[in-house]
């Protein structure tokens, strides 16, 4: 992974245009609201990209025709930090609460997609994860069943000389700025 500015407008607007044709044929309304101001946040480009990806064609995916999947961004300020953020909500099958637990766990399928026989590996969403947790980011949930799913990618916002090894933020456990492990580069 190579960590840069990333800028969550740009790269959200690359990642929509190339899977509008998807949900077009689909049946779907395939939408962006970018922030005003553009979300930058301190990642590897090709990493979030495959985020963002995964979460738009799960939502294609999971929503009947007639539907609706939209994608924003915006900067939060939240327990003391500053965090970027990518939203994909659909109004698709939603999940249900006693399967939410499990939906970041590999190989997990919920009961509704194996029985509607939706193709899947019970995969990308623990990549999606795993992804995000090397950002020093969360992925949060929240969904209904039979009403659709939000899922918000929360990453870290770029700052001035933001230091960072090869694996990336410099972060501890509690989300703190640390400094000391690893060789550090500070970028600008």
């Amino acid at each position: 992974m190579h960590f840069s500015p990333v800028g969550l407008n740009a790269l959200a607007a690359e990642v929509v245009d190339a899977q509008r044709p998807l949900a077009l044929a689909q049946g779907l309304v395939l939408e962006f609201r970018p922030a005003e101001a553009e979300p930058v946040a301190w990642g590897d480009p090709d990493g979030l990209r495959m985020v963002l990806i995964n979460l738009v064609r799960n939502s294609i995916q999971y929503t009947p025709a007639g539907g609706r999947v939209e994608v924003a961004t915006g900067e939060v300020e939240r327990e003391g930090r500053r965090w970027a953020t990518v939203t994909v909500a659909d109004t698709g099958i939603g999940i249900p609460k006693d399967e939410l637990p499990y939906i970041f766990d590999r190989f997990f399928r919920g009961e509704r997609p194996r029985q509607m026989q939706i193709p899947g590996t019970g995969l990308g969403l623990s990549i999606v994860k795993e992804i995000v947790d090397r950002h020093g980011g969360r992925v949060t949930v929240e969904s209904e069943a039979g009403k659709g799913t939000r899922f918000t990618v929360w990453l870290p916002a770029a700052e001035e000389g933001t230091r960072t090894t090869d694996d990336g933020p410099l972060t501890t456990d509690d989300g703190r700025w640390t400094t000391d492990h690893g060789p550090r580069t500070t970028d600008h």
